[in-house]
């Protein structure tokens, strides 16, 4: 209290920003949303992940679209205990992947929720999580089997059909499968 009496008030900004951190201001990198020609068929995968943070526990779903007649091709989820958040995104992606694998490799466009996963895949930011780091690789691998791909953000809101299947399978505890 007697400090603050003493010290002038007008000098209190200059002295904290001398001694506050510098930051380098955050890169953003503008998103390209993909076109689709007129008569185009391609093939669209959405993937998210949730989990428990408390409880522990987690599930992962991928479902295949075929455009332009938006049919599902396929759709699955799994639970997947002990798993973090951003692990059973990376397993949403797997699972996509595995959902993919006998399908024709046409031009594919991936996209989800978890920012932090696109922007790895993209190669915008490094994958510095020990765990992570073996799935990443592993799924860029599987990607080299599709020379037509991109990567799109969405919101939550854009991606309800992968959360509502991951959420289901959080709850109940287990996966499902669905093909047409």
């Amino acid at each position: 209290m007697i400090a603050a009496s003493i010290t002038p008030r007008e000098s209190d900004d200059l002295i904290l920003s001398s001694i506050a951190p510098r930051k380098q201001p955050r890169q953003q990198i503008p998103a390209v949303i993909p076109t689709i020609e007129q008569g185009e068929e391609l093939l669209v995968v959405s993937f998210d992940g949730s989990a428990r943070v408390k409880r522990g526990g987690g599930a992962c779903s991928a479902i295949v679209w075929k455009i332009p007649e938006w049919i599902v091709v396929a759709a699955e989820s799994k639970y997947l205990p002990d798993l973090t958040v951003n692990e059973v995104e990376y397993q949403g992606l797997l699972l996509g992947f595995d959902l993919l694998s006998s399908l024709d490799r046409g031009r594919l466009i991936i996209f989800g929720d978890s920012n932090w996963v696109i922007r790895q895949m993209r190669g915008e930011i490094e994958c510095k999580v020990p765990d992570l780091t073996p799935l990443r690789r592993w799924e860029l691998d599987r990607l080299r089997t599709w020379p037509a791909h991109e990567f799109l953000h969405v919101k939550r809101d854009g991606n309800q059909s992968a959360d509502r299947l991951a959420n289901t399978a959080l709850h109940q505890q287990e996966g499902t499968a669905v093909t047409s």
